[in-house]
């Protein structure tokens, strides 16, 4: 499949604080198209790109990020991802004291379809008290899994002191036992010589 050309400039100023390599995987969701151009849902941000023609509105897919230039980067369609795992758009949800919070979700299969025995869905929720949180939850026919990435210091510490409670509610609304795991956060770190 012919890969998917994205500005290195948009893609900055559209998901700011993003690094890519080649080799990185993404998921990704085609929002709208208009010839050769159309509108990519990346990372949680809206990224103008150019197509592959059978690409179309509404298709679900994960790009490999082939080559990194200083003007374009290169995506390549790995695989298409089954209409029944779609990657909503970021939300932004009301705080209390005006703050909003930026919610996205997305539905990570794990296996072929019709040969599935688990369901992942990330949330990558960004707090302004805690910062960054990814949370992962997978369930299968046993048991709900939860994994908590938050930054290091007081949020770790709140998050852990918080675990036990997230563990009960979960296994109540699975109706299934639970578990919970909180892991620092590792973010990327950009180098430039």
């Amino acid at each position: 499949m012919p890969p998917i050309n994205v500005e290195v400039a948009l893609l900055r100023l559209a998901l700011p604080g993003v690094a890519l390599s080649p080799g990185a995987v993404l998921a990704a969701r085609v929002l709208e198209r208009s010839g050769a151009r159309g509108m990519l849902s990346l990372a949680g941000g809206r990224l103008p790109a150019e197509l592959p023609d059978n690409l179309q509105p509404g298709d679900s897919v994960r790009l490999r990020v082939e080559e990194v230039g200083t003007e374009r980067i290169l995506l390549r369609v790995v695989e298409a991802e089954p209409q029944a795992a779609p990657v909503a758009a970021p939300v932004a949800l009301p705080l209390p004291g005006g703050a909003k919070a930026g919610v996205a979700v997305r539905v990570e299969p794990d296996g072929a379809a019709g040969e599935r025995s688990s369901w992942t869905v990330a949330v990558a929720y960004g707090s302004p008290v805690l910062g960054p949180i990814d949370l992962r939850l997978t369930l299968d026919a046993t048991a709900l899994r939860a994994e908590v990435d938050v930054a290091p210091g007081s949020a770790i510490e709140a998050a852990q002191e918080q675990a036990q409670r997230l563990q009960d509610a979960l296994a109540e609304a699975a109706g299934r036992p639970a578990s919970v795991r909180i892991r620092p956060r590792r973010d990327p770190v950009d180098v430039y010589a």
